[in-house]
């Protein structure tokens, strides 16, 4: 009976184990992903508060997937519904 207890008490632990790095790992990656994503608009709006310029034309920032790439264009997805699709 101590046996199954021990054996019990190890697999509840492995499995608050796995699920406390399992969650770490997830807020790390969405904090990973804030960064990317917002740390050079604010390193851009430093510079132009500094006085400097920041160019707008380039392709520096690339969050959004349906733009960047090598084409930069969104002639790889697929079009939207044209209006004459929708039921009457």
């Amino acid at each position: 009976m101590q046996e199954e207890d021990e054996a019990r008490y190890q697999e509840s632990h492995e499995r608050r184990v796995i699920s406390g790095v399992a969650g770490t790992l997830g807020f790390l990656r969405f904090v990973g992903q804030l960064v990317d994503i917002y740390l050079p608009r604010v390193v851009d709006v430093f510079i132009v508060t500094a006085g400097g310029s920041v160019a707008h034309g380039s392709k520096k920032h690339h969050s959004d997937p349906a733009t960047s790439g090598p084409d930069a264009e969104r002639s790889n997805f697929a079009p939207g519904p044209e209006l004459d699709d929708r039921p009457a």
